[in-house]
């Protein structure tokens, strides 16, 4: 969110007070994470007080194209092709993250300051690995390992030699 704010213009008719306080007082990243407006905007924002499990079907961002496909049997859709375009246009974008990804002190914190929001995600995981078969919390870590690497090395965020980055980061996940 914060790296496409700075490029979304805070004269845009969408655009919200705090996105205009970010970039109209150039607030950094680090600055960034520490305010309580940008922590947990999922849980706080999206899905305050709502119980995952009344949703009859949860995909996962990781699972994009699978759970798509899943999606369109159960609806009886027909096959849509979708191709990935949520490039990040901010210069030296995948650098930053590249640098974001190799602090784990960063990444820890970003963790911590954003519990709820890291329960939702893991509430949602396990919907989806139950509905999917999957027998226990190992299996379903697995497949989100798998899932988030390949997502990671498609968009070319973190290059192969950082896997020990993605391991910490999807135990953080867990």
């Amino acid at each position: 969110m914060y790296y496409y704010w700075l490029t979304f213009p805070p004269t845009d008719p969408n655009s919200t007070d705090f996105h205009k306080y970010i970039v109209n007082n150039q607030i950094g990243f680090e600055d960034f994470i520490d305010l309580q407006e940008a922590q947990n905007t999922l849980s706080k924002s999206y899905f305050p007080e709502i119980n995952l499990e009344k949703f009859h079907f949860i995909g996962i961002q990781e699972f994009f194209r699978e759970d798509l496909r899943e999606l369109q049997h159960l609806l009886n859709w027909p096959e849509v092709k979708i191709k990935p375009s949520n490039g990040n246009t901010y210069p030296d974008y995948k650098a930053r993250v590249r640098n974001i990804l190799g602090d784990r002190q960063l990444i820890r914190k970003i963790a911590t300051v954003n519990r709820e929001d890291m329960e939702l995600y893991q509430a949602a995981l396990n919907l989806r690995g139950k509905r999917k078969g999957l027998s226990n919390s190992l299996q379903q870590y697995q497949v989100c390992l798998q899932a988030s690497q390949q997502r990671l090395l498609y968009t070319e965020v973190v290059p192969q030699k950082d896997k020990a980055v993605l391991d910490t980061i999807n135990t953080l996940h867990n």
